[in-house]
């Protein structure tokens, strides 16, 4: 009975010590690439806050245009590797993907900060910024001094969903809501206040593929339908 169970123990801390602690969020490797199809392609707003290249990308778009994201290049930053991502939409480069303290990043070369995108523990109540663009605009309140405006991209995670998307069926897929917050900051009574807040846009990922389909409200979706990675 005692060879049992030592047997049983070595079974089970074998196990412990080959089991991965984290799963990827999305593969990172170079050659490593995922085909969307963008739907229904809508005006978008004037003024609109979203990143230089997501614009360039969606006013670019006729229906059911295709979109291939491929990880080209291992890039160093902030001491770990990243991976340089290939839009064949834009026929550029948009930036460096890559982990960092539990989490996936997206350094965009365009905007020139990183937007951490996913965390690759989930668990559904999830809440992260994702990325904050601050910057010093005109005099709101009349009293001489610039003041300034703040945009947030709070992102938490709302439930599990299966999705069917052109290449499968996928369970177990992370449903992100992402928030834009706008603020404005009074110099009068040295606060910010909260002008606007609003779902920006929604997620599914997919741990150990990544991004499965993305719906921008009033704008249009991101479907995979090509995926390969290593």
């Amino acid at each position: 009975m005692k060879k049992i169970l030592f047997l049983a123990f070595l079974i089970i801390f074998s196990c412990s010590l080959f089991k991965k602690e984290k799963e990827e969020v999305m593969p990172l490797a170079v050659d490593n690439f995922w085909v969307y199809q963008y739907l229904e392609e809508k005006t978008f707003k004037k003024g609109s806050s979203l990143p230089r290249y997501f614009l360039r990308s969606l006013s670019n778009l006729s229906q059911s245009e295709i979109d291939t994201l491929k990880l080209v290049a291992k890039e160093s930053i902030e001491g770990v590797d990243g991976y340089v991502g290939f839009s064949t939409l834009e026929e550029d480069t948009l930036g460096i993907f890559y982990y960092q303290n539990d989490y996936l990043w997206l350094y965009s070369y365009d905007e020139e900060l990183s937007m951490k995108l996913f965390p690759q523990k989930p668990n559904i109540g999830d809440k992260w910024i994702s990325y904050e663009d601050k910057r010093k605009t005109t005099d709101f309140d009349g009293d001489g001094k610039e003041d300034s405006i703040n945009f947030i991209y709070e992102d938490s995670i709302i439930g599990k969903e299966e999705v069917s998307v052109p290449v499968g069926n996928f369970k177990d897929c992370y449903r992100v809501e992402e928030k834009e917050i706008y603020k404005r900051w009074y110099s009068t009574n040295g606060q910010w206040k909260i002008e606007a807040t609003e779902v920006f846009r929604y997620s599914w990922v997919k741990m150990g593929i990544g991004f499965v389909k993305i719906e921008i409200p009033e704008e249009g979706t991101y479907e995979l339908i090509v995926y390969q990675i290593k």
